[in-house]
Parts: structure tokens; sequence; C-alpha cells
């Protein structure tokens, strides 16, 4: 029996062109290294960053991504995105 663990996370974009970017990713952990990396989310700001949860039977993530825009120095968030990613 395989005993995994699962992780949702982000890192920064080291590219000069996308400063202030982000990747989000969800992997299982098995024998403390990455299987099945998957990157959900890609190029996203940090007050956009998607809010993600993986499922109960550990077979998929589900991600609210919101729609956020600025508009007098003030941000609003509207029609957010849900999806659903599935591990094979």
């Amino acid at each position: 029996m395989i005993n995994y663990k699962k992780i949702i996370y982000a890192t920064y974009s080291t590219d000069a062109e996308k400063k202030g970017l982000w990747n989000v990713y969800a992997a299982k952990i098995v024998d403390n290294a990455l299987e099945n990396k998957m990157q959900i989310s890609q190029d996203i700001e940090y007050p956009g960053m998607p809010m993600a949860f993986w499922s109960s039977d550990s077979k998929s993530v589900l991600m609210y991504e919101p729609k956020i825009f600025k508009q007098d120095g003030r941000v609003f968030v509207e029609k957010a995105v849900i999806r659903k990613i599935k591990f094979k």
C-alpha cells in the first residue's frame, strides 16, 4: 500500500518579464518526492491567487478562481470561475 500526501503550492516567477506573477501547482508526495505534478494556474498576480482544495478521494482538485479588476484604486472581484481538475 502506497502512503501518499497531497499538496497545493505556488512558485514565484523568476522570469524578468513576468515579475510579480505566480504559478500554482498540485502534486502528490510519495516517499519524499513529488509525483503527478500538475500546473493548475499560471502567471497570476497574488491578489488573484485561486483558492484550491483537494477532493476527499484525492483524485481531483477543486479551484475557485476569482476575476479581479482594479478601478479608482480599489480592487473588485466578480464572476469567479470554479474548475475541477482530475488526476489520473
